[in-house]
């Protein structure tokens, strides 16, 4: 997935999450919410207090008995840290947390007397977990049984004894693998200033660095680089996403070709911090290398055409 289709996708959450919020508004709504904080009753499924944050957000999946557990760190990213340690998808998981902020609670009723089992209340098909930096209680939205007279579910607190409508688009919305709530991006270049590139095999070495306003290669030799063939390398980093993540494999085996690796890309930023890319063999069959990022011991699946091309736009800058 390019940078232009990762751009046009989350563009297309965020339309999805307002389509929503305009459109059940139209709906009855009830005077009593769900609100972690003490405020007057809002209408919306998740109430926050001003300037309060969602930091932690669960979801599990029954129909695919999976659950996938995520943070907020200081840095405004979001991490996996169950069923694996990994960097999320940060745009996306902010996408589904205003979306609990801005889906209302349609048609709120109480169960005057019905079970929740009625409802499949019992055995939801979706819980959706959040704790706040106000509130490190954990709260979870019971997501029940297809309703009889909307195109959605049921939906309650756990702690509630109320019950309400969401929408098929909001389930749509939460119907998250653990693939595609997982950084695929493998160098963000568009969040910081570039200071330096590197780019390291067994044959040859390539390194650049930028002044803020000028790019110049320092290794092998020394050159004033134009910004065409700056411009594509950049382009061609920004483009390597992780076609695979290989979790059962130890990134010490040898036929990975890590130890010692046969290339390595090392991007440094303004502020000191990096990211690099350990390249390993081709994985055959695959039509894709192995690879790693930096000391994570992550094995990865990338593109055997996109790495050529961020090769070949290396070797393009002397040619």
């Amino acid at each position: 997935m390019s940078w232009r289709k990762t751009f046009f996708f989350l563009l297309a959450v965020a339309f999805l999450a307002g389509f929503y919020y305009f459109r059940a508004r139209q709906e009855h709504f009830s005077k009593d919410p769900f609100s972690f904080s003490r405020e007057a009753a809002r209408t919306n499924v998740l109430t926050l207090a001003d300037g309060e944050r969602v930091g932690h957000l669960t979801i599990q999946d029954a129909s695919r008995g999976s659950e996938i557990a995520l943070f907020k760190a200081q840095k405004k990213n979001w991490h996996m840290v169950r069923p694996i340690r990994y960097p999320a998808e940060s745009l996306i998981v902010d996408g589904l947390v205003s979306l609990l902020k801005l889906s209302p609670r349609a048609r709120q009723l109480s169960f005057e007397g019905l079970g929740a089992d009625e409802f499949g209340f019992d055995a939801p098909r979706l819980r959706i977990c959040v704790s706040t930096d106000r509130s490190s209680k954990e709260r979870c939205l019971l997501v029940g049984s297809d309703a009889v007279v909307a195109k959605g579910a049921y939906a309650k607190w756990e702690d509630e004894s109320k019950y309400f409508l969401v929408s098929r688009d909001f389930l749509n919305a939460f119907d998250k693998t653990l693939y595609s709530l997982r950084k695929k991006q493998v160098f963000t270049l568009l969040d910081q200033e570039v200071m330096s590139i590197e780019f390291l095999s067994r044959e040859e070495e390539r390194f650049i660095k930028s002044d803020g306003k000028n790019w110049s290669l320092e290794k092998p030799l020394k050159a004033a680089l134009g910004s065409e063939a700056m411009n594509r390398l950049l382009m061609r980093l920004n483009d390597l996403y992780v076609k695979e993540f290989l979790d059962n494999e130890n990134a010490r085996n040898p036929r990975l070709g890590f130890e010692p690796a046969d290339k390595r890309i090392r991007v440094t930023f303004r502020d000191g911090s990096h990211e690099m890319l350990i390249q390993g063999r081709e994985a055959k069959g695959k039509d894709a290398y192995y690879a790693k990022k930096g000391d994570q011991e992550t094995v990865l699946l990338i593109s055997l055409g996109k790495l050529n091309k961020v090769e070949s736009a290396f070797r393009d800058l002397i040619s």
